[in-house]
């Protein structure tokens, strides 16, 4: 009876399309042994062979588990790799590096220094945006705040007056998630301020409460 239990499960593991190839070959090894030592004991009377082989079968089932787990673990790594390029990608739009390539390289000639300044904002803008990938940890709130402050001289470049900032900081010591504020910003510089002919405010501001 153990022999034809070990016969059913073995077949059943192999037609199992949920299964890859690597967990079919584990579950294959783990019904063979015990079929092979059971062949073997009926044979050599007396040694308990088939006690032995279930314990090996047993243990190699347990490394593939292990061994599966984690591959799984890597492929989930690589996938939340992926995700953080999306992340960071999409913080950097073509359009924005376009037009601030294209805002520096016209003020080269009419204000070198100006120019300096936002090749300078520009290079620390993607170098933040680039450090993010590695930033699993929520950040100082300043560190969010000099990357909002680049993004908004980056723009004020382009739009000069229309875009006029109010920075109303009452309180700093906390922590955010890394690209958390900015696009906050970014849309509402974009979606509201500059929708408007004459431009506007965008006050940006923090405090403190007594509620927890």
């Amino acid at each position: 009876y153990q022999f034809i239990v070990f016969v059913l499960v073995f077949i059943l593991t192999m037609f199992n399309k949920k299964l890859n190839i690597r967990e079919k070959i584990a579950f294959g090894i783990y019904c063979m042994l015990p079929l092979v030592a059971i062949i073997l004991q009926n044979a050599f009377k007396g040694y308990a062979i088939a006690y032995l082989s279930i314990i090996i079968s047993i243990e190699i089932l347990f490394f593939f588990v292990n061994v599966q787990k984690n591959i799984q673990l890597n492929e989930e790594k690589e996938k939340n790799k992926e995700a953080q390029i999306r992340i960071m990608m999409s913080q950097i739009q073509p359009h924005f590096v376009y037009n601030s390539l294209s805002s520096i390289s016209t003020l080269i000639p009419i204000d070198p220094n100006k120019a300096q300044k936002a090749l300078d904002d520009f290079t620390e803008y993607l170098r933040h945006n680039l450090s993010s990938l590695t930033q699993t940890n929520l950040i100082p709130f300043e560190d969010e705040l000099k990357h909002i402050q680049t993004y908004v001289s980056l723009e004020k470049v382009r739009f000069n007056d229309r875009l006029n900032v109010v920075y109303d900081i009452k309180a700093d010591d906390f922590d955010v998630p890394a690209l958390s504020l900015q696009p906050l910003v970014e849309n509402a510089v974009k979606h509201g301020i500059l929708k408007k002919v004459e431009g506007g405010n965008l006050i940006i501001k923090t405090f403190e409460t007594s509620e927890a």
